[in-house]
Formats: C-alpha cells, sequence, structure tokens
C-alpha cells in the first residue's frame, strides 16, 4: 500500500485558500461551510499528491520509491 504523502503548499496557494475562504463567508455562506469547503480542496490536493506518487512508484524500479511501497507483495 502507498504511504499517505504529506502536501506542503507554497506560500501563494495558502493565499488562495485564504482567498476561497473569505469569498465564500462575504458571499453569504458561514464560515463552517466555507472552512469545510477550504479543507475539501486541501483533501483532494492530498489525495492527488498520493496518487501521483503512486503512479511514479508502480511505473519505476528506482529505489527512491521504495519507501513508498508496501514491504508485502501483492498476491
Amino acid at each position: 500500500m502507498i504511504r499517505r504523502l504529506e502536501v506542503e503548499y507554497r506560500e501563494s496557494a495558502r493565499d488562495d485558500l485564504t482567498n476561497i475562504f473569505r469569498y465564500t463567508v462575504e458571499s453569504g455562506g458561514s464560515p463552517n461551510a466555507a472552512l469545510r469547503f477550504v479543507l475539501r480542496i486541501e483533501d483532494r490536493c492530498q489525495t492527488s499528491a498520493t496518487h501521483l506518487v503512486a503512479v511514479a512508484c508502480a511505473t519505476t524500479s528506482c529505489r527512491d520509491c521504495e519507501p513508498f511501497r508496501s514491504s508485502t507483495p501483492p498476491s
């Protein structure tokens, strides 16, 4: 199984997420709804990053990918 990676956001990406939150609240959304929306975006980014590593590591045998592979081979 591929381990989950931690996404690191650039400052500009953090600013974008903050602006999305603010826009949602200023457009009449509740702060809780805005937060849930931003957290969903972050979760999608996390999932996408993990999938990209999984694809890269599934198609190569380099040592860099070893930590991301399962310790037991698939049956």
